[in-house]
């Protein structure tokens, strides 16, 4: 009886596909079963995968319901299985060390490990980047081990840009995890679950009873954020598992400046503050978010996104500048109109968290 399944949440990736799946299937360790969810692609990635791939049970969606729904629908179908005791999350836009799967399950089993962290919710492997602006690529740049959340709500991956020196190769316990890869544990996902049972209409067959453990609202973009304070919250743990390495090609589904990225990175950013953080680090964060904006911009100016174009015309400058206003005013608004849920939600997760604000201070860097 297989205990683990992976899930892959693909949208007009077929291009990434092949690379993704291969590595999974030649895995050493081979007790498990993959779940793709396709979200109305219009690429033709069903018929790929179903063709050169047979063996993966293929959820075809209508339209692209985003990365939280999408593994929802992915978890609710795997963990009706009972044996299921292993939730994989993958990005179609990486690929695994052969070892990949066996080293997360090693760590999971692990007895000593166990004693110690008492209670392991979720274990963060060693995200490595495929693509990167480095004058040597033969280094190894790290896109994530495990990650982190600043008091202004800034979501940021551990070690991101770093030199791969074996400085993170020791497993410890961080905040959270980035949801382009980790391995949750099903017991905590059935705690932290949250209300707002569904039906989701899948094509060619009976429609899925589905639940939120990432929330569906995210959408896309801090979703990994919002379950990572969730989790801890509840007393969970995540550790990390430098041992299991896998790929990572960055933003290969969004572009890195769109609208759409900016859109949802800025509103998630606060829903997933107003959401969680305890009344004195709420607003503590709050006050802290035009710095951090400022701080971002003079970081950015100047950087060398793409080699040989870090010239931009005043025209491109000032349309740009539109554009921001425009995702903040919108971002604004749509944070007020949805006000009663979001209460709502806050409500819930403070009556229920077991974590006290003298441990918050200590995990989560708020000082």
């Amino acid at each position: 009886m297989k205990n683990t399944a992976v899930i892959i949440v693909n949208w007009n990736g077929r291009h990434l596909l092949k690379k993704c799946l291969q590595s999974l299937v030649e895995q050493t360790y081979q007790d498990f079963e993959i779940i793709l969810v396709d979200n109305g692609s219009v690429d033709n990635s069903v018929d790929f995968v179903r063709k050169k791939f047979p063996q993966i049970r293929i959820v075809e969606l209508e339209e692209n319901t985003g990365f939280a729904q999408g593994n929802n629908i992915g978890i609710s179908l795997a963990i009706k299985d009972k044996n299921i005791q292993n939730i994989i999350l993958l990005n179609n836009d990486t690929e695994t060390e052969r070892d990949f799967i066996k080293n997360l399950i090693t760590t999971d089993e692990n007895k000593s490990l166990n004693k110690k962290y008492k209670k392991i919710g979720a274990l963060a492997p060693k995200m490595l980047l495929k693509n990167c602006f480095q004058d040597n690529n033969s280094q190894k740049i790290i896109d994530a081990v495990g990650a982190g959340t600043a008091l202004d709500g800034r979501g940021y991956n551990i070690g991101n840009g770093e030199t791969d020196k074996g400085q993170y190769d020791q497993q410890r316990e961080v905040f959270g995890f980035c949801g382009g890869a980790v391995l949750l544990k099903r017991k905590m996902l059935e705690d932290v679950v949250e209300d707002g049972d569904w039906q989701q209409e899948v094509k060619n067959r009976k429609p899925l009873k589905c639940q939120q453990y990432f929330d569906n609202y995210f959408f896309a973009y801090y979703e990994d954020s919002d379950l990572s304070w969730r989790l801890r919250l509840r007393g969970w743990q995540v550790i990390t598992v430098p041992q299991a390495t896998v790929w990572h090609l960055h933003s290969a589904t969004a572009e890195p400046f769109s609208f759409f990225k900016a859109y949802y990175l800025n509103r998630n950013r606060f829903l997933m503050m107003l959401k969680n953080y305890p009344r004195t680090f709420l607003w503590r964060g709050l006050i802290r978010v035009p710095g951090s904006y400022l701080r971002f911009l003079q970081t950015a100016k100047g950087k060398k996104y793409i080699q040989g174009k870090n010239q931009t015309s005043f025209f491109k400058k000032i349309i740009r500048k539109i554009k921001m206003l425009g995702v903040l005013s919108r971002v604004i608004g749509n944070i007020f109109w949805h006000c009663p849920l979001i209460i709502k939600q806050r409500k819930k997760i403070q009556e229920n968290r077991f974590l006290p604000n003298e441990k918050i201070e200590k995990w989560f860097n708020l000082l």
